[in-house]
Parts: C-alpha cells; sequence; structure tokens
C-alpha cells in the first residue's frame, strides 16, 4: 500500500511538473519528453512498482492538456481503470489541505498558534461529533499548528472508537 501511495503521489507531482499542447512536454527541469513517450514511462513505472491502477491529469496553465489511466481498478477481476473509476485517497488530501491553509495564514485570516477553539462558532461539546471533547481541558490547547504536525493528539478514526473499538491506536 506504501509503495502504491508513494507511487501514485509520485506520479500526480510529477504530471504537475509537466507542460504540453500538441507539442513535446516540457518538465520543470527545462527537459522535454514527446507526447508518445510519457505514456511509456508512465506504464514502466506502473509496471515496476506494481500499481495496480493509476490515473493520471496533467494541467497546465489551467487547462487539462493530458489524462490517461493504466493498469486496473480491480486487479483480481482484471477490471480496467478508467476516469471515472472512485479511488481512496488516503491521506493524499492532507498536504493539499495544509497549503491551502497556509495560504489564508499568509493572508492573516488565521494564526498557527491560536488555539482552535477560538475559531469555533460554538463551544466545540455542541458539535455531534465532537461531545466528548466537551470536558477535555487538552483541546482548549490545541491549534493549527499542532493539527498541521500530526501532534494535537486527536483521535483520527473516531466513528471506529465509538463502534465498540476504544483501544484505536489512530491518533492524529
Amino acid at each position: 500500500m506504501k509503495t502504491v501511495v508513494l507511487t501514485i503521489l509520485n506520479c500526480f507531482i510529477c504530471a504537475l511538473c509537466f507542460s504540453q499542447d500538441a507539442k513535446p512536454i516540457k518538465k520543470l527541469d527545462g527537459s522535454k519528453i514527446s507526447q508518445a513517450d510519457l505514456p511509456k514511462q508512465l506504464e514502466s513505472v506502473v509496471n515496476k512498482a506494481n500499481v495496480t491502477g493509476l490515473s493520471v491529469a496533467i494541467i497546465n496553465d489551467r487547462k487539462l492538456v493530458y489524462k490517461h489511466t493504466f493498469g486496473f481498478a480491480k486487479n483480481a477481476d482484471k477490471v480496467p481503470l478508467n476516469d471515472s473509476t472512485k479511488m481512496y485517497a488516503a491521506s493524499f488530501t492532507k498536504p493539499i489541505s495544509a497549503y491551502l491553509f497556509l495560504q489564508l495564514v499568509e493572508k492573516g485570516m488565521f494564526s498557527l498558534d491560536t488555539p482552535i477553539l477560538k475559531y469555533l462558532k460554538n463551544p466545540i461539546g455542541t458539535y455531534d461529533k465532537w461531545k466528548d471533547l466537551s470536558t477535555d481541558i487538552a483541546f482548549n490547547k490545541v491549534t493549527p499548528r499542532m493539527i498541521l504536525s500530526h501532534s494535537s493528539g486527536l483521535p483520527i478514526v473516531r466513528y471506529i472508537q465509538k463502534q465498540g473499538k476504544p483501544d484505536c491506536p489512530a491518533r492524529n
């Protein structure tokens, strides 16, 4: 699983580094790759890393300039992956969310070191999913910096804990 996530992340980052029209695709380092060679290289990465499936989209100047899928949606059944296959993103959204939040910090809308409770409309215990934190005085000290650095101590899989598995080790 780690290899799959790392490979997908690597390919996504590489994909964002490319630019193309009907011409060769230009990489960030200034080198180029032909449109015929890109799918071959991506297919090679998929095969070498034993990735079940990969979907790649390259955006240049806010326009989709390349899109292709590789491999399978269901490896056991050899169901081909396509551009409408739903995929589990796991922790892929974390760096994107952090980046967007840090842009708001740069604009002065948030502070990394102001406790989260200062930004809530209501006390934490009034929100159904967070009622158990209403008496947790440690929550009063949790800041965005702590959440972004995974040092807040907040459980990340709360619904599992509430379904009879209180010893779940998953923590943020």
